[in-house]
């Protein structure tokens, strides 16, 4: 067998019997660590891994169980910038149905797990879609307002986020995003963008008023409801932003 050993050791012996710590000190000094070098190495390897605290922070906040992550909408580079940072497997969210079939963003969006929703309407079938993906144990990125925003505030954000709460029973995120609006124009220019996350503490709606939520969402025109909730809640969500 072509290079049998490596630095005087038999390669099976090593790939049987060393760990990749002990390895890789092995390769960069020349000779495998006695048991003193070998903690003292993997010690500072643990120093170097330490994630910086505003990311510790946010990740903290994002419940390991099923949730809505619910953000401010400034534009396209919102969601591999924005949920990116924080998105897994188990999380999706609702895409433009124009974008559907669009030769680029059409098979990043479904390979992203997008979930197709026709815009202006009750689109009856991406809400079942989304309440059946976080009923299964999963976590759903959306904007409350279903729409980015013209002037890089919060817009007013409609009834199907606490639709989706109410009939899935998950709590809410509230997150905030900002310098997304400007990170192509930063790049093009050869500058360093600035790109901010901030995300709050997660809440759940009260049990009345996820029950008056669903009444009022199976009416002819619920886009058009305003989300009811406790003052509270309510405070609490816009201090987010």
């Amino acid at each position: 067998m072509l290079f049998r050993s490596y630095r005087g050791y038999d390669v099976v012996d090593l790939a049987e019997q060393s760990t990749f710590n002990e390895v890789a000190y092995m390769i960069l000094k020349g000779e495998l660590p006695r048991q003193d070098e070998l903690d003292a190495w993997v010690g500072g390897l643990k120093g170097m891994r330490d994630l910086p605290p505003a990311l510790c922070e946010v990740l903290e906040r994002i419940p390991a169980d099923p949730h809505i992550l619910a953000a401010n909408h400034l534009g396209m580079l919102d969601v591999p910038f924005g949920y990116g940072m924080v998105g897994s497997p188990t999380l999706a969210g609702w895409a433009a149905e124009k974008y559907e079939y669009h030769l680029i963003f059409g098979p990043i969006l479904r390979a992203g797990g997008a979930i197709f929703i026709q815009r202006g309407e009750v689109d009856r079938t991406a809400l079942d879609a989304a309440v059946s993906w976080l009923k299964q144990g999963n976590s759903f990125g959306m904007s409350p307002e279903g729409t980015r925003s013209s002037n890089g505030a919060l817009g007013r954000g409609k009834s199907g986020i606490a639709y989706l709460a109410a009939e899935a029973n998950v709590p809410i995120v509230p997150a905030a995003i900002t310098g997304t609006e400007t990170l192509l124009r930063s790049y093009l220019r050869l500058r360093r963008p600035t790109f901010r996350l901030r995300v709050g503490e997660p809440f759940t709606l009260p049990p009345l008023i996820a029950t008056l939520l669903n009444v009022l969402t199976v009416l002819p025109r619920p886009t058009e409801v305003v989300p009811i909730r406790s003052e509270e809640h309510t405070s609490e969500l816009q201090s987010q932003f």
